[in-house]
Parts: C-alpha cells; structure tokens; sequence
C-alpha cells in the first residue's frame, strides 16, 4: 500500500518529474526525428499494453491502478510505437527486460517487486520516457490536483506561502528576542 501523500512528498515527487521530463526534452527530437517507414508493424499486444499502464502507475502511483490516466499513457505509447520506428524500439527493448522468458509477466508481479524492477530502471531510456508521459497525463490535468491533493499554480495567488506550504513543522521556531 502506498504511503500518504503528504504536500512535501508531492512536491518532492514534483520536483523529480520535472527534472525527469528534462531528459524527455533530449530523447524527443531523436524520436521524433526518426525514420517512420515500417512502423505499422510494431503494433503491441494487451499484454505490453497492460505492461505499460502498470509501470506508469509505479511510476506515479497517485491515482488507483485501475485509472484511466495510465491506460491513456499506455494508448499513447501504443500509438507512437505505430508512428515511430525508433520509439518503436525503445518501448520494445523496454518491455523485453522487464517481461523476461521464463519469469512472471511485470503485471502479475506484486507492487514490491514491480518497485524494484522500475528503480532499478532508472536512466534507461524506457523509464526516462514513460516517467516523463505519466508526469504529463497525471501531473497536468486539473481535474486530478484535487484528488491528489494539490492546490494548482499559486503564481497568481501570490506564491504557495499562505496555501498550505506555510505548515513545516520540523525547523526550529525563530526566536524574536535575544536568550539571556
């Protein structure tokens, strides 16, 4: 069972996608640079599919399981492996590693040991793309932030100090005087 999301883990994990989605930004133009003749034959089975809506909510496990957010991630990838020859491949040597011959499928694995294959994926050109897909079809749809508990921009409200990121309990408290 996943832990509480607190506002400071949320941010946290924020700050993470967002510095994920910058290697996005590097691998993109190589994808969408690629060659696409020949791509209709890379169509991917229920099971890579089901794969890929398991390893986005590992990765980003706000929402149950079951949403609809990962499925769209798993459609979108779905798609660009149509599209796209070499995105194509990385999603195929991707699911290769993690739905080995001879070992459980990653869906059929218990959330501890899925956790386990997605970290020790971390940097891999599979993990920096679908953590970067799953921040963007989660993490930016307003209609989320309240079921996750995030307040939206504050840039407009004049900051996030006086919307719930003023509750750090755990500095020291100022003190206005000098000890004596």
């Amino acid at each position: 069972m996943p832990d509480l999301i607190t506002r400071r883990s949320f941010a946290r994990r924020l700050g993470i996608t967002v510095a994920a989605g910058g290697a996005g930004v590097f691998l993109a133009p190589a994808l969408l640079q690629a060659n696409t003749a020949g791509v209709e034959d890379a169509a991917m089975s229920a099971t890579d599919i089901a794969s890929i809506a398991m390893y986005s909510y590992t990765l980003c496990p706000m929402l149950p399981p079951t949403d609809p957010h990962y499925r769209e991630v798993a459609a979108t990838v779905s798609q660009a492996t149509r599209q796209n020859r070499a995105t194509a491949a990385l999603i195929r040597d991707g699911l290769n590693a993690i739905n080995m011959p001879g070992k459980p499928l990653f869906i059929a694995l218990v959330p501890d040991q899925r956790a386990d294959i997605v970290r020790s994926q971390q940097g891999t050109p599979l993990f920096n793309y679908l953590h970067w897909l799953t921040a963007e079809s989660v993490l930016r749809d307003p209609t989320l932030w309240k079921k996750i508990g995030y307040q939206g921009s504050a840039i407009e409200f004049g900051g996030y100090l006086n919307r719930g990121f003023d509750d750090i309990d755990w500095l020291p408290k100022p003190t206005l005087g000098l000890a004596s």
